[in-house]
């Protein structure tokens, strides 16, 4: 081998690991969690806790050929989140979880309207009292559904090359 194919082949490979960091810094480094099979997401948002820690947003997936997320306001922070193949159930709190301030009912519409951008109905109710009440008319328990909180893992994204 000559001694010019070697030197490009060094150059090449230091160079590797600052490209690797400069994607790594600068990529796609998104912090989300999905909440089951479903399209719906917690994504960190730029609101802070009044500990100084982000806080999750709700937010549904678009088309792919959209390729993004739509945010769902729920009237607070998703605290607790239920879910099953049709509905997604979000208890939300005030920013620092003490206070349960809004319960949202969620039916998922993708199968039902591939086609139009709004793919979900959302279901509001300020009281407890109503969120039970609206719970038995869509035939739903918190017991039947998958749960999960609102920790999002951390996770280090590299961008996807198009």
């Amino acid at each position: 081998m000559s001694t010019k194919y070697i030197l490009a082949l060094l150059v090449l490979l230091s160079l590797f690991p600052l490209l690797l960091c400069f994607a790594i810094l600068w990529g796609d480094n998104m912090q989300y969690k999905r909440i089951g099979e479903t399209n719906f997401y917690l994504l960190q948002t730029m609101a802070i806790s009044s500990e100084g820690k982000p806080l999750p947003g709700l937010y549904y997936s678009l088309s792919p050929s959209e390729q993004g997320f739509s945010g769902i306001a729920c009237g607070g922070i998703p605290y607790q989140l239920f879910w099953d193949k049709n509905f997604l159930v979000v208890k939300c709190s005030d920013r620092d979880s003490k206070i349960m301030v809004n319960y949202c009912i969620i039916k998922d519409l993708y199968l039902e309207r591939r086609d139009s951008v709004l793919c979900f109905e959302l279901h509001e109710y300020a009281t407890k009292k109503d969120y039970e009440k609206a719970m038995r008319s869509f035939g739903l328990k918190e017991s039947n559904m998958n749960k999960t909180d609102n920790k999002i893992p951390w996770r280090l994204g590299v961008p996807m090359i198009k």
